[in-house]
């Protein structure tokens, strides 16, 4: 099933290209993912998303999370970057 989640996506895709234009390291934006799908207020919070995804969230597998999270949440980063 393809995982998308707007806020998770969205910090996703912020934390990597930011990361991988200073230094290459990937690894942040799935930390920083989980960050915003845990917490108060992240999209785990979201009584949907918990029963679409389970308590740990839209990451398995990891490679369809991010490869969604970059088509949709992408060009919006994008859009945001260069205004």
């Amino acid at each position: 099933m393809p995982s998308f989640t707007p806020a998770t996506a969205y910090a996703y895709v912020s934390a990597y290209r930011r990361e991988k234009r200073d230094d290459g390291r990937a690894d942040v934006g799935l930390k920083k993912a989980l960050a915003a799908w845990g917490g108060d207020f992240g999209d785990g919070t979201n009584v949907y998303y918990r029963q679409a995804f389970g308590p740990d969230g839209p990451f398995e597998p990891p490679d369809a999370f991010t490869a969604l999270a970059e088509r949709l949440a992408g060009p919006l980063y994008d859009a945001m970057d260069t205004a």
